[in-house]
């Protein structure tokens, strides 16, 4: 949740945290609930905190691929990936090092 992937751990898709209030259909919960009840558990998880999560900031949530399309355009002033993937390698890592500070990141669709 503090990384932006979720709003609460019941709605994430790969949480584990419904097997533990509901039904276990894939986790062994015996271990974890041999040392809390339900109730705990779930008040565990509920609880905030004001630790941080790697460098994420706890009220920054993932923005989405459009949003991240308009700043990728802004900040490297092009028209279209094939107009990034064109760009010398320099000028390229320059971009995605000023794109990473604005907390854009590009996962292994660009060479070099």
């Amino acid at each position: 949740m503090k990384a932006g992937l979720s709003k609460s751990a019941d709605n994430y898709q790969w949480s584990s945290y419904n097997e533990y209030l509901q039904s276990s259909n894939l986790v062994d919960v015996d271990f974890v609930l041999g040392t809390m009840n339900r109730d705990e558990f779930e008040r565990f998880h509920n609880q905030q905190s004001d630790g941080s999560v790697l460098d994420i900031k706890e009220e920054r949530f993932r923005i989405t691929d459009d949003e991240a399309k308009i700043i990728i355009k802004e900040v490297c002033g092009i028209g279209s990936s094939n107009d990034f993937l064109g760009l010398d390698s320099t000028k390229r890592n320059a971009f995605i090092k000023e794109l990473r500070e604005r907390e854009v990141y590009l996962y292994d669709k660009y060479p070099g």
